[in-house]
């Protein structure tokens, strides 16, 4: 998935390259080819897989685990995804084996049909773009507690934090202007992709660090930080903990690139993807919750704890600084990658909608040249400017959640539903078929409601803030 939580695979960012260079079917051959040459063990496989899937998405877990009323609850709703979306992984593989599709879109495609096909690839551009606005409110929320464990001016006393260039508005724009938008005029941005390690690293270091300070911090260091700035996320009730169900869907998701990991795995089958799917699922399972629980004890004495966990430390906590100078780095090199994969999709959408070109091949350089740094651009104004007037992550995570959920639940069970429909599965008991039957309608039906109510309630809430 085109996560906020800090991983683009690297496996969609190369087919988009390559979608890029060449027609379908050349695309298509060059995958081939690359699956014939390029394995995993079982190990490494679980390792490419727990990349992708482990980020900075556990910054959400102790407001998640507060959204729940406490660890118990926050435990037991991951516990409950985990047993629905761990076998969604295996209806993939077992999809893409069928079909022979080595991406994720392609298995969707060619499974569910062209019109499926398409919406995937909408969601899967919203997801970019969404991912895209995340980003950037991430790095300013980090710009912003950075500044305030600067020292004040010597003459008044006035805290740098309070400087005009020090604003969200000013800091953001001019860190994305001189950092992030050179990069997104690279035609090959391959080599971005192999930075992700610094998300995966600051995702391990950041747990370890909520773990420490537990047993470190006392009653002045969580008196150094007021709620002020977290108020509008300081009212828990029972639509906020069922609509916080999408954060997790958010960190949990790594289908996307369950398809090529499956493709690039050794003696590949479904029974040994098996293995790599309940290790990574654990894996996920373990960080989170510890990251959850021991942030959640922390400040739980609190009225209300952040969306991002960061923020609740005191600005000049060394540890913790050098935690987000970690993910700002990795989020420059993360958000031309997501741009780019983004773009991607929404090029091939734009081109067939508005133009009787097929494929971006039949383009001649020069359009393809203009239109990509056009592209470019807008996609970086439109998320910047969405970026500096949402002032919280929790606003872009909820529906961000919902399409996660779609790429988790929705079209794994749109996959098992076409297997059952065109007997694609070897199945002889009717009661085992009927039992697949309610399995896949109830991850179609669970994703969708995922979906709708976070996005629901995410209009509804901002409504509701405008109004006042």
């Amino acid at each position: 998935m085109l996560k906020i939580n800090g991983d683009v695979h690297l496996s969609q960012v190369c087919q988009s390259i390559e979608e890029l260079s060449s027609a379908k079917k050349t695309t298509e051959d060059s995958n081939e080819s690359q699956g014939t040459t390029r394995k995993n063990s079982l190990v490494g496989a679980a390792l490419v897989q727990a990349h992708n899937a482990i980020g900075t998405g556990l910054l959400l877990f102790p407001y998640t685990f507060w959204a729940f009323d406490g660890p118990v609850g926050g435990i037991t709703v991951q516990l409950m995804l985990v047993v629905f979306i761990a076998p969604s992984l295996l209806i993939l593989a077992y999809s893409a084996e069928v079909k022979q599709a080595k991406s994720y879109q392609d298995a969707i495609s060619r499974l569910c049909g062209p019109i499926i096909g398409k919406v995937c690839q909408v969601c899967v551009t919203l997801a970019a773009f969404g991912a895209g606005v995340g980003q950037l409110i991430l790095i300013g929320d980090q710009l912003i507690d950075m500044s305030s464990a600067l020292p004040a001016h010597d003459h008044d006393h006035k805290p740098l934090s309070e400087e005009w260039y020090f604003d969200r508005r000013v800091s953001t724009p001019l860190l994305s202007i001189v950092f992030i938008l050179p990069l997104l005029m690279l035609k090959n941005i391959g080599s971005l992709s192999y930075t992700s390690f610094i998300g995966f690293l600051s995702s391990l270091y950041i747990s370890l660090v909520v773990v420490v300070k537990y047993f470190l911090i006392d009653d002045d260091y969580l008196n150094c930080k007021n709620d002020s700035d977290l108020e509008r996320n300081c009212q828990s009730s029972w639509t906020i903990a069922a609509t916080s169900v999408s954060f997790a869907c958010t960190a949990y998701e790594c289908h996307v690139s369950s398809v090529p990991v499956y493709f690039g795995l050794k003696r590949r089958s479904v029974k040994r993807y098996s293995v790599v799917a309940i290790t990574v699922m654990s894996s996920c399972l373990i960080v989170y919750s510890v990251t959850g629980l021991f942030g959640y004890l922390t400040f739980n004495s609190r009225t209300c704890i952040s969306g991002d966990v960061l923020r609740n430390y005191c600005p000049r906590d060394i540890p913790i600084s050098i935690a987000r100078i970690m993910i700002v780095v990795s989020l420059i090199t993360l958000y031309p990658i997501t741009c780019y994969v983004g773009r991607s999709s929404f090029d091939s959408i734009l081109i067939e909608l508005v133009t009787a070109v097929k494929h971006r091949s039949m383009l001649s350089e020069r359009v393809q040249t203009i239109r990509f740094r056009l592209e470019a651009i807008g996609w970086f104004l439109f998320t910047l400017t969405l970026a500096i007037f949402i002032p919280d992550i929790v606003v872009v995570m909820r529906p961000l959640g919902g399409l996660a959920s779609m790429f988790m639940l929705t079209f794994p069970g749109l996959c098992l539903l076409n297997l059952l429909l065109n007997n694609l599965v070897q199945i002889t008991s009717q009661l085992l078929r009927l039992l697949l039957y309610i399995v896949a309608t109830t991850y179609i039906a669970f994703g969708c409601y995922i979906l709708g109510s976070s996005v629901t309630y995410s209009i509804m809430s901002e409504a509701h803030l405008i109004s006042k």
